[in-house]
């Protein structure tokens, strides 16, 4: 089964999407900013990240430049 990372600061747009991939059979883990997806990635790695772009710290941009240059 696919595992999607769904990375938001805004708790209910991170339940709402995670609920409805769950729904649809999808794994599914939700972090609440970039540092927190980072760290996870050090013992697993996802299939896909949703993430979103306006973050405090980390953006999701820059989320996805460090995850592209970890895998």
């Amino acid at each position: 089964m696919p595992s999607i990372w769904v990375i938001d600061d805004d708790r209910s747009v991170r339940f709402v999407l995670a609920e409805a991939l769950r729904d649809a059979g999808y794994a599914v883990r939700e972090f609440e900013s970039g540092r927190s997806a980072l760290e996870a990635l050090e013992g697993d790695a996802p299939d896909l990240v949703y993430t979103d772009v306006r973050m405090p710290e980390l953006d999701g941009l820059g989320l996805l430049e460090a995850l592209a240059t970890s895998v």
